[in-house]
């Protein structure tokens, strides 16, 4: 790849944290809706137990966005690097 190229791809990437931390902080209380089932589940029948645990978890509030932001720019790379790929092959 060219150095232009690496450029463009560093940029989207900080662009991506970027716009993560921002929605972030602009609203604190937002919950995912793997948050919103379990409340919802702990309405309807507050006796379940899961019969699973959380192979990972995570005792500062941060961790768990910067793990989305950093799964939004592996996906980001891996669809910029194959469109990347077919415009070269066009051209």
């Amino acid at each position: 790849m060219k150095r232009k190229t690496h450029i463009y791809l560093l940029s989207g990437c900080l662009l991506v944290l970027l716009i993560q931390f921002l929605a972030t902080d602009l609203f604190p209380g937002f919950t995912g809706t793997d948050d919103q089932s379990v409340e919802l589940i702990q309405q309807i029948a507050p006796g379940y137990q899961p019969w699973a645990k959380h192979l990972i978890e995570f005792d500062q509030p941060w961790a768990e966005p910067v793990l989305f932001a950093l799964q939004a720019i592996i996906g980001l790379s891996v669809i910029g690097y194959f469109v990347w790929k077919q415009s070269k092959k066009k051209a």
